[in-house]
């Protein structure tokens, strides 16, 4: 930072400069004096689309969703096949339930990088919020094949299972879910619900009842747990 800092001294309008620095400055935790280096960056070159994309991404992290759109659409202005772009905005729109709009960005983000998992994982979880349950199948499928091992895409397949009535494939995803990431309280309730479909109460107690340990503010596990009582 020091070094940036100086350079930016001996030229006021180093663009990349005030970039680094608030890329820096994110990752030590300074959100406002990022913020901040990245729109001076960007007050100097509109058109600077690595720090719009820092400063959107930023933003999402922040929960400060229209600024973020605002970046990335931004960004999707100057380069409309921005990939990376395409799939932020998608997310934003998804996390605002405009599900058709995210399915759009995420698809279009996917054409243009066909081993985007990330992109397509979340496909997913529009698609499902749509209740097109089989696309978001297919989806969660494809970006397990691209990222074995990535927890919320097995934990995510597993909750479609679970929810087009398949039971057995659904604990067998949560399960593996569970094995590479022991404190996701969300697969837990999950993998409860779906034992207490299939009327195995101790295990679904059992699985609800971490759900709640690891997050105690998880209210889906919580109001499922108090289902479960009624049942047993």
């Amino acid at each position: 930072i020091d070094d940036l800092s100086h350079a930016i001294e001996l030229d006021p309008n180093y663009a990349w400069a005030f970039g680094s620095r608030g890329s820096a400055r994110r990752s030590l935790g300074q959100i406002d004096e990022a913020l901040a280096d990245f729109s001076h960056a960007i007050a100097i070159d509109p058109s600077y689309i690595w720090v719009i994309m820092q400063r959107g991404t930023l933003h999402r992290s922040q929960k400060r969703y229209e600024e973020a759109l605002e970046d990335f659409s931004r960004v999707i202005e100057l380069q409309p096949n921005h990939a990376s772009a395409l799939a932020e905005r998608g997310e934003i729109h998804r996390l605002h339930k405009r599900y058709e709009e995210a399915v759009a960005d995420f698809s279009h983000a996917i054409e243009e990088n066909p081993s985007y998992a990330w992109a397509i994982g979340s496909r997913g979880q529009a698609y499902r919020a749509l209740g097109r349950h089989s696309e978001a199948l297919e989806d969660f499928s494809r970006a397990h094949e691209l990222r074995p091992e990535e927890a919320w895409i097995i934990a995510e397949r597993g909750e479609t299972y679970r929810l087009m009535r398949r039971y057995e494939e659904a604990i067998a995803d949560l399960t593996r879910a569970i094995e590479i990431n022991p404190q996701d309280s969300w697969a837990f309730s999950r993998r409860g619900a779906a034992y207490q479909s299939l009327k195995i109460f101790e295990e679904a107690f059992i699985d609800l009842t971490r759900a709640v340990e690891i997050d105690p503010n998880n209210a889906w596990a919580w109001a499922q747990r108090g289902s479960l009582f009624r049942q047993m």
